[in-house]
């Protein structure tokens, strides 16, 4: 039957997508629920910081009137075309995609799709043949709005922040950074047991091992952006 289909999840203030799945009824609409919530993985950690933080979670359906197979076949695509976190793209994703659910069990030349995409072997003439036509079926709008976000992807501030923002919000310690790198200067470059005496209730050891290593908050163009979104926030 046609009923599945292939979404994304992205936030509302960044282009691009943070998941790509696939399912059929309100599969789409389950990742807000509080009980999913719990489960540990980076989709829920990038879940959890955007309630935290007021930000809207966007849910939208890319392609619908699919068979299972199809959409298992699109998620693949687009998994490879917006990369996984692990690998220097967007998504964070656990798999390439392809898993099956529903007691689905793909195809043997699905199977072998996936295998090829997970080792990096050279698709065959016939593989190559079915992936363009699959993209020529993609939308003019739908391809312009992947390559829009795709090229902005590496040099986004959003996406930049978005590698470390749920990190660096766990410990108010990394909000003054700046702060706490003058300190460690003035005091001799102490180490963490030191640090936490002079900076009682604040998690020092991370962020001290971090100036040991070389870090200079100020001379961070990656933490520069975090701290202003944080007083642009505080000040509204």
């Amino acid at each position: 039957m046609s009923n599945f289909y292939v979404y994304q999840l992205r936030l509302k203030n960044s282009e691009s997508p943070f998941y790509i799945g696939k399912g059929k009824g309100v599969r789409v609409y389950q990742h807000m629920m509080p009980s999913l919530l719990k489960q540990k993985s980076h989709k829920n950690n990038v879940i959890r910081v955007a309630m935290s933080e007021g930000i809207e979670v966007m849910s939208e359906i890319l392609f619908d009137g699919l068979t299972e197979e199809q959409a298992h076949a699109k998620e693949i695509e687009l998994i490879a075309f917006y990369g996984r976190r692990v690998n220097g793209g967007c998504l964070t994703n656990a798999t390439d995609g392809g898993e099956g659910v529903s007691g689905y069990t793909p195809s043997e030349k699905t199977r072998d799709a996936i295998r090829k995409t997970r080792i990096g072997k050279k698709h065959t003439e016939e593989t190559k043949a079915k992936m363009s036509a699959s993209k020529s079926n993609t939308s003019e709008e739908t391809k312009a709005k992947m390559s829009k976000s795709r090229k902005g992807l590496l040099h986004s501030d959003e996406h930049k922040i978005g590698i470390k923002y749920a990190h660096w919000d766990r410990n108010p310690a990394w909000k003054i950074a700046d702060s706490l790198y003058n300190s460690w200067l003035e005091h001799g470059r102490p180490g963490r047991t030191r640090m936490s005496e002079i900076h009682e209730g604040i998690r020092v050891d991370k962020i001290v091992r971090c100036f040991k290593e070389g870090w200079v908050p100020t001379q961070d163009e990656l933490w520069n952006v975090y701290k202003l979104k944080k007083e642009n926030r505080n000040d509204d």
